[in-house]
């Protein structure tokens, strides 16, 4: 019975110190630089294209790195990798301290920074608490993303009250975050012990070719992959453009400003949800269906509304959606795949999945201007994702024999 207890008590402890690794490596850089770089506009004359290529080159090294960051979590740890992203995050943040307003400089720490993000919590956060929590990891997961959704709408008003006064206050700020991140990580995480009966399993990164050959080739990954890129595109579809349309239809620009607010607290119901249903016995598999759904939902409602209550509700399924989509992943690639392969598997299916957070403002940008206008771009994107509901509601998500 005391076992039972200290485990439980080590897995609250697991769960909270990964928690918050996740909301403070993973929340400046998604959510607190933007306003930012509208302060390097205003005081320094910085093109917004500049301000773009720096957001671009955030995401293009947070889709490189995320395999990189699994194959480090496979060989030494999910505490260790962690630790590692966190140290970068201090040396990114105390370098744009001195350096900020140096272009080379700016755009060369947003790579690091998401390098930092990955490696500090992206893909090592859900990879932690999947190894302490096993199959009952679906709750505890949803917990563990409401870390990003929070982020959402707090950090982007933290960073407007310090960079008021000055953005090396931003900088500093951040630059405790991760430190505070270092500490934790030293302190408080740990990595699953393997029981010592059961001999010491090879990485997955040094398993033969053909085995992970037959991972990535297998209908299952497809459709996991194809529904991440899906939900991805919804969300940041809607996010770099819904402000925008909204205005466009007479919408007040404060009251449009509001429906990044409604995205992203439905994105964290969204999240918490799945593990309430996992109680209810909702199937991973129905949440999966379910996130592409109402996605999908969203964005028609988006395209097909003419005033600011469409466009919330729109925002609001979808941003549900988001949410179940998010935290369904790692649990479905951890039940498919195999413990033993998770680290490295979600890893590349992270990878993969950013994808749509890079592609998705470039596509409806151009879809809009192709069909004339943001309402027949949204209604596309929505027809995308319930065209994409297809090959997963052909997919059981059994665990795969390799």
């Amino acid at each position: 019975m005391d076992s039972r207890n200290e485990n439980r008590s080590m897995q609250r402890r697991i769960l909270i110190s990964a928690w918050l690794v996740y909301f403070l490596m993973t929340t400046p850089g998604s959510y607190g630089t933007s306003v930012i770089s509208t302060r390097m506009v205003t005081d320094h004359g910085w093109s917004e294209s500049l301000i773009g290529m720096g957001s671009s080159i955030y995401f293009a090294f947070m889709a490189i790195f995320s395999t990189v960051s699994g194959m480090v979590e496979s060989r030494i740890g999910y505490r260790k990798t962690m630790l590692i992203g966190a140290v970068i995050g201090v040396g990114v943040f105390a370098t744009l301290l001195f350096g900020y307003t140096l272009v080379p400089v700016y755009l060369a720490m947003f790579g690091l920074m998401g390098v930092s993000c990955v490696m500090g919590g992206l893909t090592a956060g859900p990879g932690l608490v999947n190894a302490w929590f096993g199959d009952s990891a679906m709750l505890p997961m949803a917990l563990l993303m409401t870390a990003g959704s929070i982020g959402g709408f707090t950090m982007p008003v933290i960073a407007q009250l310090l960079a008021a006064r000055d953005v090396r206050l931003c900088w500093s700020f951040y630059g405790i975050m991760s430190l505070a991140a270092v500490l934790i990580s030293i302190f408080f995480v740990r990595d699953r012990e393997e029981p010592a009966a059961a001999g010491k399993k090879e990485p997955a990164a040094d398993r033969d070719h053909a085995s992970m050959r037959k991972i990535y080739t297998s209908f299952t990954f497809f459709s996991l992959t194809l529904q991440q890129l899906a939900i991805r595109a919804a969300a940041f579809g809607i996010l770099s453009y819904i402000v925008l349309h909204a205005v466009q239809h007479d919408v007040s620009p404060l009251r449009a400003a509001l429906l990044i607010t409604i995205f992203n607290v439905s994105n964290m119901i969204g999240r918490l949800s799945s593990g309430i249903a996992d109680r209810l016995h909702v199937t991973p598999r129905q949440l999966c269906i379910g996130s592409l759904f109402f996605c999908g939902t969203g964005c028609l409602l988006i395209g097909l509304s003419h005033g600011f209550a469409g466009f919330a509700a729109g925002a609001a399924i979808a941003g549900f959606g988001f949410g179940i989509g998010c935290t369904i992943k790692p649990v479905l690639a951890a039940q498919c795949f195999g413990s033993e392969n998770f680290p490295v598997v979600n890893g590349v299916l992270e990878s993969l999945s950013l994808l749509g957070n890079v592609l998705a403002p470039i596509v409806v940008y151009q879809a809009a201007l192709l069909l004339g206008g943001y309402p027949a771009a949204y209604r596309v994107l929505g027809i995308f994702e319930l065209v994409c509901l297809l090959p997963v509601l052909r997919t059981r998500f059994t665990r795969i024999k390799i």
